[in-house]
């Protein structure tokens, strides 16, 4: 059997492509011309590389070629208004050429690497699961509707006959670049910085992810969503636990929401003038403000 995956230079992708090869399977995958693969050096070479785009549909026709099985976990996470287009263009747009070549390929599962943030978060209801129904809401940051979108095409693609597995993974935490998404709750705190949001975060290692991902491909399931959730804490809580590990000082202010949309107001005014994305939007806002919790018992 024969793995494809999207995105295995990113974070949740490399792991995954790590989990394979380390379970013995055959893994291709499909990164960019300049994509960094730095973070994949110990296993780079038993990985079979090939250049291509989720936007190219050719290169997609190619990769595809001899696969079982494919993994998609390519996508934008994006809180900036200046990266919304392409966002949804890699998203949706990338998502869909992927399920249209799967369709054509006569791959025997996809699995779809989504986001808890894809299911939709209504204020009324903090205790979300697979069950869940999609509720548009300001709740619903730009990147959880384009992973929405996304999924819609995934399952229009299950209804066109291919099988399909998505895992709506939380807050991704793991070991690395601590530049890279969701990693930058840890350089917040060691830069010493003294806020902290009042809401809670749901968070889930990515090395269980991983883990998930490879057995559900091994299994006879099919055709079902997931939601990977180690725990929900307050980021009071959690910052006070990594700054413990780090040895340096807690954030000690709490911010509520009303603060913090006064805060993004002045930030979006700084990023007027200096050129520069915001530090803080009025979708983290309502995101770190927020006490929804994810329950992942299916799993």
């Amino acid at each position: 059997m024969k793995y494809l995956i999207t995105g295995a230079t990113g974070v949740v992708g490399g792991h995954i492509a790590r989990a394979l090869v380390q379970a013995g399977k055959q893994v291709k995958a499909l990164k960019r011309k300049n994509s960094d693969t730095s973070q994949m050096q110990d296993i780079t070479s038993k990985i079979e590389w090939v250049e291509g785009d989720i936007l190219d549909v050719f290169s997609l026709e190619d990769a595809l070629k001899d696969i079982d099985y494919v993994i998609h976990a390519a996508a934008v996470v994006s809180f900036s208004g200046k990266q919304v287009q392409q966002m949804f263009k890699i998203n949706v747009e990338g998502t869909a050429n992927l399920v249209n070549a799967c369709l054509q390929a006569k791959v025997k599962k996809l699995c779809h690497i989504s986001s808890v943030a894809a299911i939709g978060r209504n204020k009324q209801e903090e205790m979300i699961n697979e069950t869940t129904k999609w509720v548009n809401s300001e709740n619903n940051s730009k990147y959880g509707i384009s992973k929405y979108q996304a999924e819609q095409e995934v399952w229009r693609g299950m209804a066109e006959g291919l099988d399909v597995l998505v895992v709506n993974p939380s807050i991704v935490l793991a070991t690395g670049d601590w530049n890279r998404s969701s990693l930058q709750i840890l350089k917040y705190v060691k830069e010493g910085k003294k806020y902290y949001p009042s809401g809670s975060l749901n968070y889930v290692d990515v090395r269980d992810i991983a883990e998930v991902v490879v057995k559900l491909l091994d299994s006879e399931v099919s055709n079902e969503r997931f939601i990977l959730n180690a725990q929900s804490i307050k980021y009071r809580d959690i910052f006070r636990q990594i700054a413990q590990k780090l040895n340096v000082p807690a954030p000690t202010t709490e911010v509520k929401r009303w603060q913090g949309l006064v805060l993004c107001r002045l930030a979006a005014l700084m990023a007027f003038f200096s050129g520069k994305a915001p530090l803080i939007t009025k979708e983290t806002v309502n995101s770190s403000t927020s006490n929804f919790v994810y329950d992942s018992s299916k799993v």
